[in-house]
Order: C-alpha cells, then sequence, then structure tokens
C-alpha cells in the first residue's frame, strides 16, 4: 500500500491543478513501484488516484507479481 497523499483539492483552479498534478505524480511513483492500492487524505482525490492505479493495473487485481530482486542488498 502506498502512503498518504497529503494534499487537499483546493477551489482556486490553479491551484488545484497543481494539487491534482503533484497528487498524480505521486500515485504514478507508487503504482509503478508495485503497490496496489494508496491512501488519500480528501474524497475529491480518489478519482485521481483510482485513474492512475487502473491504467497502471490494467486487468490485474495485484501487482505480487513486481517484485524488487534488484533492491535487495547485497552482502
Amino acid at each position: 500500500m502506498g502512503g498518504m497523499a497529503a494534499f487537499i483539492p483546493s477551489k482556486d483552479p490553479e491551484r488545484n491543478n497543481q494539487v491534482l498534478n503533484k497528487v498524480k505524480a505521486d500515485k504514478e511513483l507508487e503504482a509503478l513501484n508495485g503497490h496496489d492500492g494508496t491512501w488519500i487524505a480528501h474524497p475529491g482525490l480518489a478519482d485521481t488516484a483510482m485513474e492512475v492505479f487502473n491504467r497502471v493495473l490494467g486487468d490485474n487485481k495485484n501487482q505480487l507479481f513486481v517484485t524488487r530482486e534488484d533492491d535487495a542488498p547485497h552482502g
């Protein structure tokens, strides 16, 4: 599970666009790192987060096939 997106939508359209872009970039990183889901601080961010995860996961229910063998410590 990815981390909390600690942003909330803004009534200012320009600021809101900045917030949504930051959330989208954060959720793309999480999804591409193999997370199956994420947290958001406000329901107004749900569509943005879901769009990213639906695109990355596609028809997969999870990403258990994503391994971190390349990140394993070497001794």
